[in-house]
């Protein structure tokens, strides 16, 4: 009986081990945003959805500001759904930071990440996000999070071993800058950015502004200072989508002005220049535009400084 007990503990063992170094072949070619979520504190971070995710790259960053490895930039930027501002996010922003007052923070402001769906919009407590994993995980740190792969991976395990025998068309860096190499020419980007124009007109018929949510980007800013340097930086879109995130907050600069002005952070805004810029799907920048972009936000901080 004590050798049998003694099998199943070494067998239990080797299980449990197996399973851990499996996820460890996960290198950001399956999940979106598993490599985000584990490693360690980081001392300066870029904040945003999506567009931030795809549209900054912290490598860039680091080199043309000459950034130390201790205090190089990662992207903790996810989606709109999973990180606009609100207390899940400042409260994951506040785990992921290692806190050495010295860390520069990118944050990344539109429209839709001060708003909400109609029916949350006064209430923080049923905010989306909370609902995720944003806000259902016990932490975003340390060497494998087994919570995350457990309950929340995205993919059939099987596909973080087939990928490395196939190509991808997205992925994850260890800085958190997400890479999607896609088709680019003239009429599938034109059928992608007609869907997400689709896609966010609906999206707007239920989403209005939410102050609740414009009160934490400010607790996000005021917090962010306090670590470092702040800059606020609105990242370039196709006009179509120009043209909804307008009507759903009209006037947003001038929303935003107090807001500047109060904490005495610099602004950047990059919608001027849309047209200057390539899209997947008028959504999110194409990779090498995202390049072009990425140093120019870091040579107007060097200017800033």
């Amino acid at each position: 009986m004590k050798k049998f007990i003694a099998k199943c503990l070494i067998f239990s063992i080797v299980l449990i081990f197996s399973f851990i170094g499996f996820f460890l072949f996960e290198q950001g070619d399956v999940d979106p945003f598993y490599q985000k979520l584990r490693g360690y504190e980081k001392s300066s971070l870029i904040i945003g959805t999506s567009k931030a995710a795809q549209g900054i790259l912290p490598s860039v960053m680091d080199e043309r500001l000459n950034l130390s490895e201790s205090n190089s930039l990662h992207n903790f930027s996810f989606t709109v759904y999973h990180s606009p501002f609100g207390q899940t996010y400042l409260d994951r922003i506040r785990e992921k930071l290692r806190g050495n007052d010295k860390g520069i923070f990118i944050v990344t402001v539109d429209p839709w990440s001060i708003s909400s769906d109609w029916d949350t919009i006064q209430n923080k407590e049923i905010f989306q996000e909370k609902e995720t994993f944003m806000g259902k995980l016990h932490s975003m740190n340390g060497w494998i999070n087994l919570e995350y792969c457990l309950h929340y991976f995205s993919a059939q395990y099987i596909e973080i071993l087939l990928k490395k025998f196939s190509t991808t068309n997205s992925k994850l860096h260890k800085d958190g800058w997400f890479e999607v190499n896609i088709a680019m020419d003239l009429d599938q980007v034109e059928n992608r950015i007609n869907d997400k124009v689709l896609e966010y007109d609906k999206l707007a018929d239920s989403y209005r502004f939410s102050k609740i949510r414009f009160d934490y980007l400010v607790k996000t800013i005021e917090y962010l200072k306090s670590q470092g340097k702040v800059y606020l930086v609105r990242m370039p879109v196709h006009q179509r989508l120009l043209e909804i995130e307008n009507e759903l907050v009209p006037n947003f600069n001038n929303i935003l002005n107090p807001v500047i002005q109060s904490n005495q952070i610099p602004y950047l805004d990059l919608t001027p220049k849309n047209h200057a810029y390539r899209y997947t799907d008028g959504n999110h920048l194409f990779k090498e535009d995202a390049r072009t972009v990425s140093g120019q936000i870091a040579e107007w901080i060097s200017a800033t400084n």
